[in-house]
């Protein structure tokens, strides 16, 4: 990858992870409605404009390079905040799991 796509790459997943980084507001700071909720608005929205399936197709495509350690840990930045609010209870059911095994 050519230092031009190298730049503009790591500035992309930088954008997604300062946006991901971004706290939800408190109760008591919070003035209206529309605050409410933004790390789960914002990952539906990265759902609805693909920009999950970029960031693993990025993490496919680091896998085959060897230059590109800043970008890696950019990434897994991004994963880290995706997931960061998440309760491990709610990403994991036995029922689940119960089910794609039959």
């Amino acid at each position: 990858m050519d230092t031009k796509a190298h730049d503009w790459l790591e500035l992309l997943m930088s954008f997604y992870k300062h946006l991901l980084c971004i706290p939800d507001v408190e109760d008591a700071m919070r003035p209206s409605g529309e605050l409410t909720h933004l790390h789960d608005r914002l990952i539906m929205k990265f759902h609805q404009d693909h920009v999950l399936e970029i960031l693993i197709a990025v993490c496919a495509f680091l896998g085959t390079q060897k230059t590109n350690g800043v970008i890696s840990l950019i990434v897994l930045e991004c994963f880290y905040h995706i997931f960061r609010l998440e309760d491990p209870l709610s990403l994991y059911s036995p029922s689940q799991v119960l089910k794609t095994k039959v």
